[in-house]
């Protein structure tokens, strides 16, 4: 049996479903991938160019395969990849005027990977609030790096999304 899920006025909607005898009207809900695990398919993608660069299409049924992923759902982790590597100079410029003794190549891959796409999200995505895309870039610091670098990835992001603060 299909699951129904209602859902509230005012949200996008497809075509009704079927509608009750009390007038509630039940939709399907196209369920798209979680933002967790879109980030955590783009963070992988971005990881293995450190070490071979390669198309992102090569990528893509491996992606598909390990992370259980639909063709869509890796097309649009493709397309997040590309934009962010479209900045990466932009990004590894913030990383490094904020980045005392450190360069961007010093850095460790899994954490420079996850800077990348912490700092895109802050800089260039107007969608995601710099709160989560810290609290993102931790989790994944904590999931894939060593646990100690979290305080790396929390001052660098902090630095950039709060300058004010580095000021007194």
């Amino acid at each position: 049996m299909r699951n129904l899920t209602r859902i509230s006025h005012g949200v996008n909607r497809q075509k009704p479903l079927l509608e009750n005898q009390l007038g509630m009207v039940y939709w399907f809900v196209v369920m798209s991938i979680p933002q967790k695990k879109l980030r955590e398919a783009v963070f992988q993608l971005m990881y293995g160019q450190d070490f071979s660069p390669f198309s992102q299409e090569e990528a893509g049924p491996g992606i598909m395969e390990q992370l259980a992923m639909s063709k869509k759902n890796t097309l649009q982790a493709v397309n997040r990849v590309r934009a962010i590597m479209d900045r990466w100079d932009a990004i590894d410029a913030e990383i490094t005027k904020v980045s005392s003794g450190y360069t961007v190549e010093s850095l460790g891959s899994i954490e420079r990977t996850i800077l990348r796409l912490a700092l895109f999200e802050v800089l260039f995505d107007e969608e995601i609030p710099n709160e989560v895309a810290l609290s993102e870039a931790l989790r994944l610091c904590k999931k894939f790096a060593h646990p100690e670098s979290t305080r790396y990835i929390h001052a660098v992001i902090s630095a950039i999304t709060q300058p004010e603060a580095l000021a007194t």
